[in-house]
């Protein structure tokens, strides 16, 4: 079994990693729970240390989907780059400007890959009524 260690992630990966945690997750952990902040700290280098790459990956893929059906108002199986770069072609959205420059701080176009990836989910579900 192959383990996660730090130096298997880019340096830019890392770091958007970590900008999601300390933004939207850290607040909600310890809100949710009243524990010191520390203590997901913990529970974060736990995880990127022990946790096989694939389990960690979809961690990180269940939080984003969470946290853009949660603070977005997107579809609970779209990534929030998904829901950025749908939200940016239609139009009326001040955010997702901001989080597309970001994202290509990153990796250039990843939004737009993310949306092309999911749109088809984003599809079957607004014609199933999902």
């Amino acid at each position: 079994m192959k383990m996660c260690l730090i130096e298997e992630y880019h340096l830019g990966q890392r770091i958007a990693g970590l900008f999601f945690i300390l933004v939207f997750t850290l607040p909600l952990w310890a809100a949710v729970h009243y524990l010191p902040a520390w203590t997901f700290w913990l529970l974060v280098a736990f995880a990127m240390l022990v946790l096989p790459v694939d389990q960690l990956k979809e961690c990180f893929r269940a939080q984003d989907q969470l946290v853009n059906a949660t603070f977005f108002g997107g579809y609970a199986r779209e990534s929030l780059s998904s829901h950025t770069f749908r939200a940016f072609r239609e139009g009326g959205h001040w955010w997702p400007v901001f989080i597309m420059d970001f994202t290509d701080l990153v990796e250039e176009g990843h939004c737009r890959e993310a949306n092309r990836h999911e749109q088809p989910v984003v599809d079957f579900i607004n014609t199933a009524d999902l």
